[in-house]
């Protein structure tokens, strides 16, 4: 297959803390890379191990063990899409001698995180340059992909248990870029999947993962508001509030912008665009209930559409 692993070339790898393995391919770009950390007892130990890819050729595997001890580490690998197994690549005694102070343990995923190798047939057009691994600081996180054209996506956030949610996930779609928002509420490692449309098929499929380490949970643990197909269709690019609950009897501020839509209707008053397309008005909310913010095209329309909904709480 023409792999080789340039920085450990010996089947038995000392780890001090944590260790990086290489792989490299040197004709063929590898299509999957999958490992498996094996403990001594032959379980399977795939919270100490991830695979981020670095470009095309080349890979990095990171293992940081939660327990001092002995591990097997198998990797499997294939350069042909159609194959439905991989074969195995190679296979190191892991020899672990020393533990990070906290053990922060990987999201359930032994592939590659990074871009498929199809990301330029979907459309997406600065995905090389998209980091696999990426810090967040404070548990907003934002992801800005290019496109060469308008490229449908949904994505979702996993948590190192497998749970995924996506309240915690709000895309944007523009002419020619997409940006996906998410908001880590605990400290800790997270994958973020992009998925989106293949040509010729209308089904979403897995477009990248990205690993992010989140430093510090985010202010606001309530999710985006929520949102709607109109929402992403039409453009709509929502400044203020990022969060889906709004204290109930206080003036809150919507702030958000289309370039289509006309008018919006918020708690059943209408507000038209005045000079921009942004829009700036504050509400007063009620006792309890929701917060419907809908939007025209025309506004000699008789229809309007949904593109956010709120949550209104008491404290």
């Amino acid at each position: 297959m023409g792999c080789y692993f340039p920085s450990h070339k010996h089947e038995v790898v000392k780890v001090d803390r944590k260790a990086l393995i290489s792989i490299e391919s040197k004709q063929h770009t590898l299509v999957s890379v999958k490992v498996n950390l094996y403990n001594s007892n032959t379980e399977l130990c795939n919270n100490s191990v991830v695979i981020v890819k670095d470009n095309g050729s080349k890979c990095t595997i990171t293992i940081m063990p939660k327990e001092i001890g002995k591990y097997t580490l198998k990797v499997y690998g294939t350069i042909d899409q159609s194959q439905t197994g991989m074969p195995k690549l190679t296979e190191y005694m892991i020899d672990c001698t020393s533990t990070e102070d906290e053990f922060m343990p990987y999201p359930e995923h032994n592939r590659f995180y990074g871009p498929s190798n199809d990301c330029n047939i979907r459309g997406f057009a600065n995905f090389d340059s998209i980091p696999a691994f990426q810090i967040c600081k404070n548990g907003e996180f934002e992801l800005k992909i290019k496109t060469n054209r308008t490229v449908k996506v949904s994505a979702q956030i996993y948590e190192t248990d497998g749970s995924r949610s996506s309240d915690f996930i709000m895309i944007e779609q523009f002419d020619d870029s997409v940006c996906v928002k998410a908001r880590f509420i605990n400290k800790g490692y997270y994958k973020l999947t992009v998925f989106s449309e293949l040509e010729g098929n209308d089904k979403h499929s897995e477009a990248m993962h990205i690993l992010v380490l989140n430093k510090i949970g985010a202010k606001f643990s309530t999710p985006f508001p929520k949102t709607y197909s109109s929402t992403k269709e039409y453009k709509c690019h929502l400044i203020e509030p990022l969060v889906r609950n709004i204290p109930s009897n206080s003036n809150v501020r919507f702030v958000m912008s289309s370039p289509v839509f006309e008018q919006i209707l918020i708690d059943g008053k209408v507000y038209k665009k005045e000079n921009n397309e942004t829009w700036d008005v504050t509400v007063k909310t009620g006792d309890t209930g929701e917060v419907k913010v809908f939007a025209k095209t025309d506004i000699n329309s008789k229809t309007s559409t949904s593109i956010y909904l709120f949550v209104v709480y008491s404290e």
